[in-house]
């Protein structure tokens, strides 16, 4: 299932406006209802730019291409801050769970306060490494255009940061409502 062609839009990593993907993908389900599931796997797909960039890639590439490789030089400091907060989270989240007691609850609102922060913290790294990485996105389209040699090692190493930041600020996201 290629979902550019199923969703009538160019194969480009760049995606100029999200609510035109929406409205098509509201129509499309008017009109081929047999057909949600491929729709809504393929709508989102689109949405994440992630996942739309591999499919980009191995749609241009095949097998040449492949998301195997390690984190990314420039996220490693960021994954183990990921990871550190992520933990903090757990362990606040787990002692909250076992407070039976408002007593209890008030003894460890501080620590859920601080951990928050930090979540926080963190969470506007995550995003200001997400914006940079959407916005090299349309050097992966420039380079698929000239048929640059290095936009396969480029547009993978982009694919495998913007796939590892989606699923940490996903972590964040359901760490900061599991401690409201």
């Amino acid at each position: 299932m290629n979902p550019f062609e199923l969703f009538g839009i160019l194969m480009t990593a760049h995606l100029e406006n999200e609510s035109s993907i929406k409205e098509r993908y509201q129509l499309l389900t008017k009109q081929k209802p047999e057909d949600s599931a491929d729709l809504n796997r393929a709508y989102q797909l689109l949405l994440s730019p992630g996942q739309r960039l591999k499919c980009l890639l191995e749609q241009r590439f095949g097998q040449a291409f492949t998301l195997k490789g390690p984190v990314p030089n420039s996220l490693i400091e960021l994954f183990s801050k990921v990871g550190e907060a992520t933990q903090a989270a757990d362990i606040v989240i787990a002692k909250k769970s076992k407070a039976s007691t408002a007593l209890a609850e008030a003894i460890l609102a501080p620590s859920q306060l601080d951990v928050q922060k930090v979540i926080g913290v963190v969470m506007v790294s995550v995003n200001r490494e997400w914006e940079s990485c959407l916005q090299q996105l349309s050097k992966v389209d420039e380079g698929l255009l000239t048929e640059n040699p290095d936009t396969l090692l480029y547009g993978a190493t982009l694919c495998r940061k913007l796939i590892y930041l989606e699923k940490w600020r996903q972590q964040l996201q359901i760490c900061i409502h599991a401690l409201i």
